[in-house]
């Protein structure tokens, strides 16, 4: 026991106060619901849950099909309705089972019902990472059925035409801008399908 505590603590001093962050929000769907009561809440259709295809515990979220115009999914305001210039980052573990028929939010920062930056996927299962100015760049295909770390940072904190948006894979950067002009500050996020209410 003196040995792991010995390590964590090495781990803590090696990080930098600068970067360490407060968690707002985290929910592994682990108490088996999905009601907003205890994680977030429901946009559109709800997602549902499944203890087969789970990263790790016993429960997963799952996208179970999708209908032109209709959103499935979650989301969670995390600040007032004035909202946060950040920086602030988004994590998802993300299983493709089966590529959605058009690009497709899966993950998204807004405010309000403004969508201001996400992250798509295609028919061909690569990611792209967007905001209300455009695409910046997408990754490689993902292979179905295997589990990535999909990661959104935004930092709106500079001037307009400074603003940061980042896109990460695995803790690694597949696309990036830092010349971004988003129109308002972010106060909630969502995660699911058809996040922008998308045709299939």
């Amino acid at each position: 026991m003196k040995k792991i505590l010995f390590i964590l603590l090495i781990i803590c001093t090696l990080i930098p106060t600068e970067t360490r962050a407060t968690r707002l929000w985290s929910d592994g769907f682990e108490l088996g619901t999905t009601s907003s009561n205890f994680g977030c809440a429901a946009l559109g259709v709800a997602m549902t849950l499944e203890t087969t295809t789970k990263h790790g515990g016993d429960y997963s979220a799952k996208v179970t099909g999708l209908s032109s115009g209709t959103p499935q999914g979650c989301a969670q305001t995390f600040t007032s309705a004035s909202g946060t210039n950040g920086p602030i980052y988004l994590r998802v573990y993300f299983n493709l089972s089966t590529a959605p028929s058009s690009e497709n939010y899966f993950l998204t920062f807004q405010n309000g019902n403004t969508l201001l930056a996400g992250i798509t996927v295609n028919s061909s299962g690569a990611l792209t990472l967007r905001d209300e100015d455009g695409s910046i760049g997408s990754s490689s295909a993902l292979s179905t059925n295997t589990w990535y770390r999909v990661e959104l940072m935004v930092d709106r904190t500079a001037a307009a035409g400074s603003h940061i948006v980042t896109g990460y894979l695995n803790g690694t950067q597949f696309a990036n801008a830092a010349n971004r002009s988003l129109s308002v500050m972010l106060d909630n996020f969502r995660v699911g399908g058809n996040i922008a209410s998308e045709a299939q």
